[in-house]
């Protein structure tokens, strides 16, 4: 039994890693078909086996050969967990995709045009200053007359 509830655990998680791969966007996805229907294809065929295989164990007496071999479970759990194995190295090594240089520039050079624009004849608003009763007051650039009075 140890191995039959290893055997399900183990089918449970693939099918999780199964249904989680299949939800990447195209454009992320780093799996290929090929390889995404190998893994299906390797679970479906295990859960039918084992579903198969558990219900004619049950149907035998305990005096009859076992239909149900652990030796037959552990090829099955080798089986897929080569498959996932194979997947989880990919995805751990896999860079990501690189985006497209158009989308990143456009905006950069709508960004630098409104900058100039916008320092050739715009009124500047200088930021507020906090007093220390709480108050916002707006923060003036000294005049050149205060500047002179500073210097002396």
């Amino acid at each position: 039994t140890l191995f039959r509830s290893a055997l399900e655990s183990l089918l449970n998680h693939s099918s999780i890693f199964l249904k989680g791969a299949r939800m990447i966007p195209e454009a992320d996805q780093i799996f290929t078909e090929v390889e995404l229907t190998t893994l299906e294809k390797v679970i479906n065929e295990t859960w039918a086996w084992k579903n198969q295989t558990v219900a004619e164990q049950a149907k035998l007496p305990p005096s009859e050969k076992p239909i149900l071999l652990s030796k037959d479970i552990e090829l099955k759990l080798g089986t897929l967990d080569r498959e996932v194995q194979y997947l989880l190295n990919k995805a751990k090594f896999a860079k990501p995709k690189p985006k497209k240089d158009k989308e990143k520039s456009t905006p950069k050079v709508e960004t630098e045009k409104n900058t100039t624009s916008s320092s050739k004849g715009d009124k500047v608003i200088p930021p507020k200053e906090e007093s220390l009763d709480g108050s916002a007051q707006e923060k003036m650039p000294p005049s050149q007359e205060e500047n002179k009075k500073t210097e002396l």
